[in-house]
């Protein structure tokens, strides 16, 4: 053996010996900062309504593609200027079934209801829910987007 061999054996071993030590090494603790069961106390239920409002915002408004965008550029309001031919094709009302951006606001639109109404139920089913005004508030936003939905994805004909 050469001395770079021998330096590498070495080494393996060196590397290799607080490791025999360990015979539960792949045991690790859960690493969630919120669980589910995290989710049924006060500060839960207030960490799952602002992440239902954040849903809203970013479908409604949020991040460029949001309903706002797009019936604004399907009635004029707003003005396509950038490269997305899915945008073009939402300003100038050739919108084809398989378009990209109309259908992800769609997506963000159902997640957003979706969310609402979870919330809303949990907090319901909260002890003091008969009462709690953030349950009306969720299913007047989760309303809020079932509106959107007849009047953007609705044929009038």
């Amino acid at each position: 053996m050469n001395i770079m061999t021998k330096k590498t054996a070495v080494l393996a071993a060196l590397m290799a010996f607080p490791l025999m030590a360990c015979d539960n090494i792949l045991d690790v603790t859960d690493p969630d900062i919120v669980t589910p069961n995290n989710l049924e106390d006060e500060v839960g239920l207030q960490t799952l309504r602002n992440g239902a409002l954040g849903e809203f915002t970013v479908a409604y408004s949020g991040n460029g593609d949001a309903i706002i965008t797009i019936t604004g550029l399907f009635a004029d309001e707003w003005m396509h200027s950038g490269t997305f031919i899915t945008r073009f094709q939402a300003e100038t009302r050739t919108v084809p079934d398989d378009n990209g951006t109309v259908g992800g606001v769609f997506v963000r639109m159902q997640r957003a209801r979706n969310s609402l109404e979870t919330t809303a139920a949990k907090l319901e089913a909260a002890p003091d829910g008969a009462t709690d005004p953030r349950v009306g508030e969720m299913y007047m936003y989760a309303g809020f987007t079932e509106l959107a939905f007849g009047e953007n994805y609705c044929n009038r004909s």
